[in-house]
């Protein structure tokens, strides 16, 4: 029937057309995760990008914010100063209230500068964060991408 060579090589035969198919398996798996992963990388580094563009938005409107504030720094002054030339016209009641306006609108300004500048922190904070997963995502998809290829 089968002398022992010819079983022994049969045998070897199967054995590696088994490991073969378990070799393409786990390249068809890697395949796969290296898919998968190249995917995770590209979305995490649109997010970034998106978290870029929030931050550059955030300074934006805190310059403006800013840019505010100083102005109604500046009306504030000089409602205050009317008010006074007022009151020393003869004119108190009215001359108060407009001093009382003038101080309202400076505090205000002054409010709207501190907010400006926290705004505009937290947008160049975002940028970097953005920058940062922007890095870390390519560095993801690049080594889905190398695993994805067999490498």
């Amino acid at each position: 029937m089968f002398t022992t060579t010819k079983l022994t090589s049969l045998l070897s035969g199967f054995a590696i057309l088994i490991f073969a198919s378990q070799a393409r398996a786990q390249t068809v798996a890697e395949h796969r995760a290296g898919e998968t992963i190249e995917r995770a990388g590209d979305a995490k580094e649109a997010r970034g990008v998106r978290q870029e563009r929030k931050g550059e938005r955030q300074e934006v409107r805190g310059e403006r914010e800013e840019k505010n504030g100083a102005r109604n720094l500046r009306r504030g002054e000089r409602l205050e100063r009317e008010g006074a030339v007022l009151k020393a016209e003869g004119h108190p009641v009215a001359g108060q209230m407009l001093e009382n306006r003038g101080a309202r609108i400076e505090n205000r300004g002054a409010h709207q500068v501190a907010q400006g500048e926290r705004v505009e922190r937290r947008g160049e904070r975002n940028e970097r964060v953005g920058n940062r997963k922007v890095r870390n995502g390519a560095g993801e998809a690049a080594v889905g991408e190398r695993l994805e290829n067999g490498r």
